[in-house]
């Protein structure tokens, strides 16, 4: 006879369906990790409206050139993130629910296989226990014999039906694992995505302070004598931008030629149409409007560049050298760097001036 414990807690799973409601519970848990990944996705549109005002607020390059979002659309936008919030609440919370049902149907599913396999042993030993008593009273009573060996058969097709139970168990266990393993595949590419949006903000800032950092060239006393070879050489500045970026940047490389020993020679007289700006309210010191970008040095030669494109450099005119060491040196001193890898722009002309051009900040 079997033990009253183990009687009760077979009632219990014959009565009671584990596998199902766990299957279900598998499938809630894949949903809510699927609403996690859709209230992040709701995220983005606020982020990407936040980003455009930064923008739009710390450089003022971009002060007129984005426009600022309609308050319908920011409100929308802030609705949705709200609602992409909530996902992520309702898909966490979800998670952890029915992470705790699927442990719970598995352990009582567990409990159901052994209590099976306890049974069977059981009645498989009080099966053996018959087979033998029935076998010494054989020549008595053939008929309780053949009830032994009735009971025995019974017994071992139950004992079977147990392993069969036991295998099942076992599948359920070896699926519910996999399951497992797949939401933790499926949150750890939630964790990589995330990773990688949280680099592009961090690039993205990277690049606002680039932007909103003024050139200067710093240290012009240091960098001086590598330009000393050429003093005497004129130079005049045939362009700028509007900005005091610009005027400041002008102003530093004023400075560092004159160290140099360079001369400043004055530019063109003003002419209708174009716009002057005097540097430090010198009027021997005015430049020219400029829509151009990054610094640009440029010499001119009586026949132009092709003249002189095949000669070596210490053949060359010294205007035209003393353009190319400029070049060098303001590609590697301004900082922050804008006008790396630009070539010195040699023109058909007479003059020997070395020209220089301080444009708008690079973007």
């Amino acid at each position: 006879m079997l033990p009253d414990d183990l009687v009760a807690k077979l009632s219990q799973c014959a009565s009671t369906d584990f596998v199902g409601p766990r299957d279900h519970a598998f499938h809630w848990l894949a949903g809510f990790t699927t609403t996690v990944f859709v209230g992040l996705v709701l995220e983005l549109p606020e982020l990407r409206y936040e980003l455009k005002l930064i923008a739009r607020d710390w450089i003022p390059h971009f002060r007129y050139r984005i426009l600022t979002p309609s308050e319908h659309r920011l409100h929308a936008a802030k609705v949705i993130a709200f609602i992409g919030w909530i996902f992520i609440v309702v898909g966490v919370g979800g998670e952890r629910y029915e992470e705790v049902r699927v442990k719970d149907f598995d352990a009582s599913i567990q409990e159901c296989s052994d209590a099976k396999v306890r049974a069977a042993t059981l009645e498989a030993g009080d099966a053996a226990t018959s087979a033998k008593v029935a076998h010494q009273e054989a020549d008595a009573v053939k008929g309780i014999a053949d009830e032994a060996r009735a009971d025995a058969r019974d017994a071992l097709v139950k004992a079977q039906a147990a392993q069969r139970e036991l295998a099942r168990a076992e599948a359920d266990a070896a699926k519910a694992q996999a399951v497992s393993s797949n939401a933790l595949s499926k949150a750890a590419e939630a964790e990589s995505h995330l990773a990688e949006a949280m680099r592009g903000v961090k690039s993205l800032e990277a690049d606002l302070e680039r932007l909103r950092t003024p050139r200067h060239l710093y240290h012009k006393a240091k960098i001086a004598p590598l330009l000393k070879e050429f003093s005497g050489t004129e130079y005049v500045f045939i362009g700028t931008c509007e900005d005091q970026e610009c005027f400041d940047l002008v102003s530093d490389v004023d400075g560092l030629l004159q160290l140099a020993g360079w001369k400043r020679i004055k530019g063109p007289a003003m002419r209708i149409g174009i716009t002057q700006f005097r540097i430090h309210g010198d009027k021997d010191f005015s430049v020219d409007a400029s829509v151009s970008t990054g610094t640009t040095i440029s010499a001119e030669t009586p026949e132009g560049f092709d003249a002189i494109k095949s000669l070596p450099v210490n053949q060359q005119a010294k205007h035209i050298r003393a353009a190319l060491s400029l070049n060098r040196v303001l590609a590697s001193d301004i900082s922050p760097a804008e006008n790396t890898g630009k070539q010195v722009v040699i023109e058909a002309g007479t003059s020997t001036a070395v020209k220089i051009d301080v444009g708008r900040k690079p973007l």
